[in-house]
């Protein structure tokens, strides 16, 4: 099975399909027994985590859901032997006697249910620990998205600064503005190449980063324009300038929509990602509830078998004393097996002398 796993790498991919490894542990446990189903199953275990799972030629697992699959499949494994092994135990139990039969089926019914809520809580294990995994996920989006606006914010605000600085030099001629403008489109760049890493897993964002950097950058050259016009010509020149028209605030406008838009886009991702969260919140209570309370219901139900057994011996060994105790007559109970007698009434003291 395995290297029939292994020969279907360029098909499957890196997907562990973890199911035909059940193959080999049903048939151990169907034919063998309990050991042979356990010893396949644990073979199973390191083959699959050493040949199926990355990184390969290793014993760790760092998929948290391949690792999730993994443990699910040893508790099946560990299940079909267990069942297995109860089967075969029925089987030899079917020539039994017809008392010996009845409570080797109370005891079948009662591992039957410790057995079934051992799964029932071994799966709530299982899906809590993807749970988490999948809570840990959303939460680092989260705040990936939280970074991603941060990084716009940022962004817009120094270029808020630099729009600033510039209109107090154009207006005083104050090389003062003229430092403090210089100083805030200098980040620019840096900024940018922040906000290009925070989205670089998200093929829209990281196409609308080259965009938003050029309209920065024209905005940003316009106003190196008006900045030297009104060193070299004066207020005056760029008052007349402006009466022909005011381009600078047309790509300010621009770089505002694209601000807005990557903004836009990645509150809709936040949206979902905190639905997935909670989402990822109410299956995991969803399931460790109804998985808990399947498992006290079917151990209520071993418990029961249980004391219905024992009270039924109770009530069968008060009787069988109590025939013993008063009967007159000489009753033994004998073992062919060793010859030897288990049980006497008191009447054999009466009737033949000794005890």
């Amino acid at each position: 099975v395995l290297l029939a796993r292994i020969g279907r790498d360029p098909w499957v991919e890196d997907r562990p399909l973890f199911i035909i490894f059940l193959i080999p542990i049903v048939m151990s446990a169907y034919l063998g027994g309990i050991w042979p189903g356990l010893f396949a199953t644990a073979l199973v275990a390191i083959s699959t985590d050493w040949f199926v799972l990355p990184p390969y030629g290793s014993l760790r697992i760092e998929n948290p859901l391949y690792l999730a699959q993994w443990l699910f499949m040893i508790l099946e494994g560990t299940l079909i032997s267990v069942l297995f092994a109860e089967l075969e135990r029925w089987r030899r139990g079917a020539r039994d006697e017809p008392t010996q039969r009845k409570h080797a089926a109370t005891e079948r019914k009662v591992r039957a249910g410790f057995a079934a809520a051992l799964a029932f809580l071994g799966t709530i294990g299982i899906v809590s620990y993807l749970s988490v995994v999948r809570l840990d996920a959303n939460v680092r989006l989260v705040a990936h998205s939280h970074r991603v606006m941060a990084s716009i914010d940022a962004l817009s605000a120094t270029m808020m600064e630099a729009a600033a600085a510039a209109r107090g030099f154009l207006i005083s001629g104050n090389e003062r503005y003229a430092a403090d403008y210089t100083r805030a489109t200098g980040r620019l760049d840096g900024l940018l190449l922040e906000l290009a890493d925070a989205v670089r897993a998200d093929p829209e964002q990281a196409a609308q980063v080259p965009v938003f950097g050029d309209a920065i950058r024209a905005r940003v050259a316009r106003s190196d324009e008006v900045i030297q016009l009104r060193r070299s010509a004066g207020l005056q020149a760029v008052q007349e300038s402006a009466s022909r028209g005011y381009p600078g605030i047309a790509l300010q406008t621009r770089v505002g929509e694209i601000a807005e838009s990557m903004k836009t886009h990645e509150m809709a991702l936040l949206r979902q990602r905190e639905a997935q969260t909670r989402r990822s919140s109410g299956i995991t209570r969803a399931v460790i509830v109804g998985g808990s309370t399947l498992a006290l219901i079917v151990l209520g139900l071993a418990l029961f078998a249980i004391r219905r057994d024992f009270a039924g011996r109770e009530r069968a060994e008060g009787e069988l004393t109590r025939f013993f105790d008063l009967s007159l007559d000489v009753f033994v109970i004998a073992s062919g097996a060793d010859g030897k007698f288990k049980r006497a009434s008191a009447a054999v003291t009466d009737v033949l002398g000794y005890t």
